[in-house]
């Protein structure tokens, strides 16, 4: 039986009120390597193609995108870039908290849809730049301003957050209006729950209930929108919500399975290894140190 590669985690650090990092420059993917890990974070990316074609890989699914267009990556979200032709592939990279970057308070709509994206596919993976120009200009325009560098960069960034988030809720209207109207937002809501409430003793039953659907058909239609079954997604959010908690906190393993979500440590033991390719030890023994990183990063 071929070993599953391992998934890592790659912690982002972002500051409170700047929660954004960026990476620009001459950075280039490789071509594609079967024994490179799946990596995820804990924000959301964004991938600029610069130049070339390249292939976002998610668990067993690809999606090409080329120069121009925008990879979007939902936090959590194992992932695997690679260049498809022999010319180089050029991209930068912008990594965002966007629940951290608008105030409840102030942009109580655009926070709240923030919510929405956390969910997988909730979004294009690939933004076409011809299908999306408004979203790859936004998308230029920010890396531009980073690039600069100049003071009230905070606030310029937030700015264009603001417009290219409101640019995403387009989009997710428009997939919306395609599809089931009368399960989309129901699944989506389903999906959102199991975000906030992975730590709970959670019932395929009561998410179902949710929806107003039988647990049958919840469990189609929720397959067939997210390529995976209710109880693989939420374990998913456990493992990978694990994950931060093992870079981050002094706690035992038995602790964080419960405070995951986990019954049982044995479960716990189980999912992980299956979801991230080995035990919660050795993939703790793999980890990738990090240590603070300024906002922007700029590559020659």
């Amino acid at each position: 039986m071929q070993k599953r590669p391992l998934i890592t985690f790659v912690p982002k650090t972002l500051g409170l009120r700047s929660p954004f990092l960026a990476e620009i420059g001459n950075l280039f993917l490789h071509p594609y390597n079967a024994e490179i890990s799946q990596k995820f974070h804990d924000c959301t990316e964004f991938v600029y193609c610069r130049s070339g074609k390249g292939c976002l890989r998610y668990e067993d699914l690809t999606f090409n995108f080329q120069a121009g267009d925008v990879v979007y990556l939902s936090p959590y979200m194992a992932h695997y870039l690679y260049k498809t032709e022999p010319d180089t592939c050029r991209c930068e990279f912008i990594h965002i908290n966007l629940r951290k970057m608008f105030d409840p308070e102030i942009f109580k709509d655009l926070s709240a849809f923030t919510d929405k994206l956390l969910v997988p596919f909730s979004i294009p993976p690939v933004l076409s730049g011809k299908e999306y120009p408004k979203i790859t200009e936004l998308m230029g325009l920010l890396l531009e301003e980073m690039g600069r560098y100049q003071p009230y960069l905070s606030l310029s960034v937030q700015g264009y957050c603001m417009c290219i988030t409101s640019e995403l809720r387009k989009i997710w209207e428009q997939n919306k209006s395609r599809q089931n109207l009368s399960s989309h937002d129901y699944l989506y809501q389903a999906a959102i729950y199991m975000n906030q409430h992975y730590n709970e003793d959670l019932s395929i039953a009561q998410l179902a209930q949710i929806c107003n659907l039988s647990e049958t058909h919840f469990r189609r239609l929720f397959k067939s929108k997210f390529s995976m079954s209710p109880l693989k997604y939420l374990n998913l959010i456990r493992v990978r919500e694990s994950c931060v908690l093992l870079s981050r906190k002094p706690f035992q393993i038995s602790e964080i399975a419960e405070m995951a979500g986990f019954q049982t440590l044995s479960s716990f033991n189980r999912q992980f290894k299956e979801i991230m390719g080995q035990s919660p030890t050795e993939w703790i023994n793999h980890l990738i140190a990090t240590e603070d990183t300024p906002q922007v990063h700029f590559y020659g």
